[in-house]
């Protein structure tokens, strides 16, 4: 399976990677690079597979949950503007949407 081409994260609502950011819970070394976060496409686990990320698979850490909906909207905080292909969007380990972006380099 090929990686993702971006860099970012889910910034709302805030997933793992933005309460982490924000210092909401104690992930370490995480704060500073939520964006680098990455993993195989399809692969559900918030820490991409990587060992430096398993703090985010933590389910104990009191993560904030935000109930979502069939019409939910995701803002991306993007540090790095890479062409990507596909955007694969998972909740509880399910893919819930999927979006061909034919290897754009996502807006500004």
């Amino acid at each position: 399976a090929s990686s993702a081409s971006a860099h970012g994260y889910i910034s709302n609502p805030p997933s793992r990677q933005a309460q982490c950011a924000a210092g909401t819970v104690s992930c370490g070394a995480i704060k500073y690079e939520p964006q680098s976060v990455e993993g195989p496409k399809g692969l559900t686990s918030c820490s991409g597979g990587n060992s430096g990320f398993a703090e985010l698979d933590d389910d104990s850490k009191g993560w904030s949950v935000t109930p979502v909906n069939r019409s939910q909207q995701f803002e991306w905080k993007l540090t790095a503007r890479h062409s990507t292909s596909t955007w694969q969007y998972f909740v509880g380990g399910e893919k819930i949407a999927e979006f061909d972006d034919g290897g754009a380099q996502p807006g500004a």
